[in-house]
């Protein structure tokens, strides 16, 4: 294990114990810290309710499914974003249209969203990636226009706000991601929320195996995406932490924007945004520096004990995107000169300044001694 790893979850000995009662409690799945942490998601999000499911993936399937969208339907979003987003179109036997990004934000270039609006289009998942929201009023005003549905694919934002609302609640429906390196963790889990409460019951049937509330009967073809109750109680206690991790990570960034101002041959990311808050998931540089330099400074920085991460590489290129939903060469041209060069450095809760110092000092090293 790295020395200083590129993310670390931050769980408290009151959690633990949160976790053991449920444990020894017998009740398992679908109790009372289901309904907690569900109820304690949608007050966070200014939202009327919450479906939590077993991971962020799951909440994207079960949207798409309940938005009707399926084999013929495009739907609208970033190839610069973790597959994930792009995997849920394509399982449904949609058509994923990438739209480019802006340079500065690495969000969605709301400017090229025309490019990509045809007949067939159903939707857009607009990524709020890396923490940083995009600013909604272009988007949802799109959206009006061609009569689409709009997801967010919050699962890296929780906590963040665009125009004073928590990022998620803005669309028809939004995600959130609770894996290890999130800004709260259940282990593996995930949540959906809406203003529709038809909509939200209609997701927590499909994640329950298409049941009804009588139980064993299902009138729909479903899923088991269901949450457990260990990891919905310490989901719980993470929630009531979250601005306390919010402030942490900003207090982290900005340190880096000090450590780093003036190394050559780096962008750092923008330390503001004019339109709304950061939560600050993953600290993303832009090298100069092509591709193969990029992945010779994580593997230098790998033997002294610092992991870095190549977040992200654009999905159109992915081999297997590249045959199934080809992309005309040069409609991306940003999404494919960024993608190359982006690098994520260590940023946790609890990173200490002496070890963001150490992961400055050395990246500039190495930097330096590669010319």
């Amino acid at each position: 294990m790295a020395e200083i790893p590129l993310a670390q979850p931050d769980i408290s000995e009151q959690e633990i114990a949160g976790v053991a009662d449920v444990l020894r409690s017998g009740r398992l799945s679908q109790g009372p810290r289901l309904r907690g942490f569900e109820a304690a998601l949608a007050e966070r999000c200014a939202c009327p309710g919450a479906v939590a499911v077993s991971s962020g993936t799951a909440a994207l399937d079960l949207c798409l499914q309940a938005l009707d969208i399926g084999p013929g339907d495009e739907v609208i979003t970033p190839s610069f974003t973790f597959v994930a987003t792009v995997n849920a179109i394509v399982r449904r036997g949609a058509t994923p249209i990438f739209v480019d990004i802006c340079r500065d934000t690495m969000n969605m270039d709301c400017a090229d969203l025309a490019r990509c609006v045809s007949d067939r289009t159903r939707a857009v998942i607009v990524v709020h990636l890396f923490g940083r929201p995009v600013a909604m009023d272009p988007v949802l005003e799109f959206c009006r226009a061609h009569d689409l549905r709009l997801i967010e694919d919050a699962c890296e934002a929780l906590g963040a706000s665009s125009n004073g609302e928590p990022v998620g609640s803005i669309g028809d429906c939004g995600v959130y991601g609770f894996y290890p390196n999130k800004l709260i963790t259940t282990g593996e889990g995930g949540a959906i929320v809406s203003r529709n409460l038809e909509f939200l019951a209609l997701c927590r049937s499909l994640s329950n195996q298409g049941s009804t509330e009588n139980g064993f009967l299902a009138d729909r073809l479903g899923h088991n995406y269901r949450l457990a109750e260990p990891a919905c109680a310490l989901g719980v206690g993470q929630l009531a932490r979250l601005d306390e991790f919010l402030k942490r990570r900003s207090t982290a960034a900005a340190r880096y924007h000090r450590l780093l101002d003036g190394l050559p041959g780096v962008s750092l990311p923008p330390r503001d945004c004019a339109h709304g808050r950061i939560a600050w998931f993953v600290y993303v540089l832009t090298l100069d520096a092509p591709r193969a330099r990029r992945e010779r400074l994580i593997a230098e920085m790998a033997g002294k004990g610092i992991e870095l991460g190549n977040y992200f590489p654009a999905v159109h290129l992915l081999d297997f995107y590249r045959q199934r939903h080809p992309v005309a060469q040069g409609s991306l041209p940003v999404t494919e000169d960024i993608a190359g060069r982006t690098i994520a450095l260590p940023l946790f809760t609890a990173i200490t300044a002496r070890q963001q110092a150490t992961v400055a000092d050395e990246l500039a090293r190495v930097m330096a001694s590669r010319g």
